[in-house]
């Protein structure tokens, strides 16, 4: 892209945010922990609390779950039985570093300690077919259901919740909450909408895009960009296939190997 068009972008995004250009700038990106994996991972998610790695393995239901970049469990596969799943579509991490899983099948949320102990399950039967989920700082769980094409947005599985966003999402693959926002990539479009905390459409960008500290970033196959500079971090000779920024961590997935990193900033 262009820096003149980046440019563009940035500003067009900041002003529908509310954001400042460069409050915090990015300076480098430093990688904490490096992971060779023998399977093909399709999601991962980590818990700064814990140092912990929750990977998912694609098309198989089983985590992998990594401690200081050493393989510590793997949990779940295929299967009836309990300790498995029916069909593993979406994992998250509670901001007390619990892993929460998504059994699509069993329209259940399965929450997990962080070493794979199961905790408890927490039945979603106001769903069709749950796909995606998140959860925020405060334990509002938002879940995107691929039968009905919207996002629910359900207060600590209480009876008060709301529907958002039928009718804007192609084929979702990622749903990413920052402090005020839900960023959800839309691989069928090949563009990231985002939504306020409310439901409503702020915004939409071409590509895998996530935000952090006001500023947007864009995964480029083998780097992800800052928008307004065209600064590119974690180059590699493999293509990334998965990207995302959470509660100041970076983790990056190609098809055999993982990245959890830091964005370093100045203030600007």
């Amino acid at each position: 892209m262009p820096r003149i068009y980046r440019i563009i972008l940035f500003l067009f995004l900041s002003a529908c945010a509310g954001i400042q250009t460069y409050k915090y700038k990015p300076v480098d990106f430093k990688i904490l922990t490096e992971i060779k994996f023998d399977f093909k991972p399709v999601k991962a998610v980590y818990s700064p609390i814990e140092n912990t790695l929750f990977v998912m393995e694609s098309r198989s239901s089983r985590i992998h779950i990594y401690k200081d970049g050493l393989k510590i469990n793997q949990i779940g596969g295929l299967g009836a039985e309990k300790s498995k799943f029916l069909k593993l579509t979406d994992i998250t991490v509670s901001f007390d570093g619990s892993l929460l899983a998504l059994d699509s099948v069993q329209k259940k949320i399965i929450k997990f300690d962080p070493d794979g102990k199961r905790i408890t399950e927490y039945g979603i039967d106001f769903t069709l077919e749950p796909v995606l989920l998140e959860v925020s700082r405060d334990g509002k769980i938002f879940i995107y259901d691929n039968k009905l094409g919207e996002v629910f947005l359900d207060r600590s599985f209480t009876r008060e919740r709301f529907k958002f966003g039928k009718f804007t999402l192609k084929e979702p693959q990622q749903m990413i909450l920052t402090e005020n926002e839900l960023l959800i990539y839309d691989s069928g479009s090949n563009t990231t909408k985002l939504f306020d905390i409310l439901g409503k459409l702020i915004n939409e960008q071409k590509g895998l895009v996530q935000k952090e500290k006001g500023n947007v970033y864009l995964l480029d196959q083998f780097y992800f960009e800052d928008v307004i500079s065209g600064s590119k971090f974690a180059v590699s000779s493999k293509k990334w296939n998965f990207f995302q920024l959470k509660s100041g961590y970076c983790v990056l997935l190609s098809n055999d190997s993982g990245v959890i990193g830091k964005i370093n900033y100045e203030i600007d």
